[in-house]
Order: structure tokens, then sequence, then C-alpha cells
């Protein structure tokens, strides 16, 4: 079933200066929107898996908002967590996103993504898509994703 802590591949970064949360929110939505497989779940049926693409009208809010004191163990201890907690594919889409605010201008983002849908090789175009629509976003606009 791929539903424990090791098949799930952990991303976060620090991030340093102004956040627009809500472009951050919709720009998780336009990555989700753009790659199937990251709203793609696989309930059993009679045994056997079948692939379900999740439509973005009935996909729940992809960022988890959590303030922090930004004491270095807390830090950890939320990563850690947000990395250990399994996404069951049966049933959870397979990509979680986290967002710890440290401060004003001190916040960390984690994104959580199931290894059925992505790989290690994933992380450069998932971050390098996600900071596409968060611009696209900042700047009100959605994102224009090549052909």
């Amino acid at each position: 079933h791929g539903v424990g802590s090791d098949y799930t591949i952990p991303f976060a970064a620090r991030l340093t200066g102004p956040l627009d949360v809500p472009a951050l929110r919709a720009a998780v939505r336009d990555v989700m929107a753009r790659h199937e497989s990251l709203r793609t779940v696989f309930p059993a049926t009679d045994g056997q898996p079948r692939q379900h693409i999740v439509d973005m009208s009935d996909l729940p809010d992809p960022l988890t908002v959590t303030e922090a004191t930004g004491s270095a163990d807390e830090l950890r201890l939320y990563v850690e967590e947000m990395a250990r907690t399994p996404l069951d594919v049966e049933r959870d889409v397979p990509l979680r996103a986290g967002l710890l605010r440290l401060g004003p201008d001190q916040h960390v983002v984690v994104l959580v993504v199931h290894h059925i849908a992505a790989d290690q090789w994933s992380a450069r175009p998932l971050l390098t898509d996600l900071a596409t629509a968060y611009a696209a976003r900042t700047g009100g606009d959605a994102p224009a994703w090549p052909p």
C-alpha cells in the first residue's frame, strides 16, 4: 500500500523576507492543478487499487500554517512530524504542504510528497514550479506554464 513514512520525500526551505501566504496557498494549488499525479489517490476496489484524479474543486486547503516561537527544537520537531506523518494513498492526495511562521519575515515551508507521485529527481522541477506559481500569484496573475 505504501502508507508508511518510508514512502514520503520531505523538502524543507527556510524563507527570509515578507511572505504572501494567500499567494503561496494559491501557488501550491497551481502546482497541484498542473501535475495530476499530485492529486491522484488510489482507492482499492475488490482489493485492487485504482487511480482516481481528484478534481481541484474537491481538494482540501493544501497548506497548513503554524505559528512558532522559532526555537531550533520546535523547528526540528515540526519538520520531523511533517515528514513522519504518513500519506495514505488510498484516501490522501500525495502532497502535503506546511508553513511554519517563525516571525513576520521568517518562515519555513515544508513539502512532503509520496514516492508514488515523485522521486528525488522530481524535487527541482516541483520547487521550480512552486516558485514560478508564487511569483505569478504575488503579481496578481495565474502562472503561465509553458506548453
